[in-house]
Parts: structure tokens; C-alpha cells; sequence
């Protein structure tokens, strides 16, 4: 069985976790840009981490049997300086053409602002343009208010909404909003990977976690992969 890991961030991660990754089965995954513990103050900081995690982690990865994608964007935890946000963004085309990227993202909203929702707006226009996928981030805190508003920026940009991923999800999220229904989400607790449709109509996809070689033979064969 081959496993494809949808969502994870190598770049703050081991060669010896590529190990564990193979030997878990999986033989390709996808990494989201994310925000590195600091907020980055040009736009050239961003460009120099786009070309690591499409070109360096590329090479990386594929010395231990693992072959690594990858999706670009500005970061919601780094979207509230609108004027370096929208720099970066003029600069993203030539890192969304390259051959290891796959779709837009992490985008979406962090502390849930007008100026997130701006850029959050901003890169899915593109994604559109481009007709790319979208990796969607939540808000680590009210959950609920983030989830509505995404939905809503989302369906304003016309953006078709089988090619979106949110990512970061509870199981105990809830939204009760007619805004959130047929997207496809990533449950981000458990290590478990298992597909399947809520009563919400939401489509969750669970996050596969290099911990899979923990599992039963059994259990992994009634696993349902998706691959962004």
C-alpha cells in the first residue's frame, strides 16, 4: 500500500523523520508554507524559503525514497502587513510554475482581521487564475466565527470549492453556518488518517501522521488516502 502524506512541514523536520516516514509506507507528500517562529520583515526572506522547500527539500526527500511536493503562499500569521504581504504576492508567480509546486497555500485567517481576509482574498483570485488547489488555514481560536468567514471569503472569490483543503481542523468544530457545507477539511488531531462524510455535508480528510507504522495491518488496509 502507498501512502501519501497530504500535509506536513519537513523544513522544521529530521532526515531520520523521512526515515520513519518510508518505512511507515508513505512515498510522497505535500508541504504547505508555513510561518518559521518569526515574522519576516522582507519579501526576500520568502522568496529564499520558497526556493528551500521546492528545490532543497526536493533533493532531501528523495534520498530516502520520498517524493516531495510542495504549496506556496504568504501565511495567514503573516498577512496583517498588508504592504509586505502584497509585495510577496506580486513575486509569487515564478514559485507557483515551478514543477514541485501543487497548489496555493497555507492561506486563509489566523487572529480573523480585515487585512487576513484581504490577502486571504487576494491569493485565492490567483489560485482561481491558475486554476491550483488551496490549502485553507483556521484560526487556532474561535474556531467557529474563522470557519464561517472563510467559507464566506471563499464563495464570494467563486472559487471552486472541490479544489480546496482546509486544513487544521477539531473534531469538535462546528459551524453552523449554511456557508460551511461542501468543502473538503483536514482533521489535524489523532495521526489517522480516515475519510468520510458528516452529517454537516463537510468531506474530512484526517491528516496522515508519520506514526502509521504504530497501526495494525488491518486497520491501515480499511484506510482511505487522499492525495491534495
Amino acid at each position: 500500500m502507498v501512502i501519501i502524506e497530504p500535509h506536513i512541514h519537513m523544513f522544521s523536520r529530521t532526515t531520520d523523520e523521512y526515515c520513519a516516514m518510508y518505512n511507515a509506507g508513505i512515498r510522497a507528500c505535500v508541504e504547505p508554507s508555513f510561518w518559521l517562529g518569526a515574522n519576516r520583515e522582507y519579501a526576500g526572506s520568502f522568496f529564499d524559503y520558497f526556493k528551500i522547500i521546492l528545490d532543497f527539500e526536493t533533493v532531501r526527500a528523495a534520498r530516502f525514497g520520498i517524493d516531495h511536493y510542495a504549496a506556496i503562499s504568504v501565511n495567514p500569521k503573516e498577512a496583517e502587513d498588508l504592504g509586505l504581504a502584497r509585495e510577496v504576492i506580486a513575486g509569487l508567480d515564478r514559485f507557483l510554475a515551478h514543477e514541485r509546486c501543487l497548489a496555493v497555500g497555507e492561506i486563509g485567517l489566523n487572529n480573523i482581521t480585515e487585512n487576513e481576509a484581504k490577502v486571504f482574498a487576494e491569493q485565492l483570485e490567483i489560485a482561481k487564475n491558475k486554476n491550483l488547489p488551496v490549502i485553507i488555514h483556521l484560526p487556532h481560536f474561535n474556531k467557529p466565527k474563522g470557519i464561517d468567514w472563510t467559507a464566506q471569503i471563499v464563495k464570494d472569490s467563486g472559487k471552486n470549492c472541490g479544489k480546496l483543503n482546509i486544513s487544521a481542523c477539531d473534531p469538535n468544530d462546528r459551524c453552523e453556518s449554511e456557508n460551511c457545507s461542501g468543502f473538503y477539511a483536514t482533521l489535524s488531531k489523532g495521526n489517522v488518517t480516515i475519510m468520510f462524510v458528516s452529517r454537516m455535508g463537510w468531506k474530512f480528510v484526517l491528516t496522515l501522521g508519520i506514526l502509521m507504522n504504530f497501526l495494525s495491518k488491518p486497520f491501515q488496509q480499511r484506510l482511505l488516502f487522499s492525495q491534495i
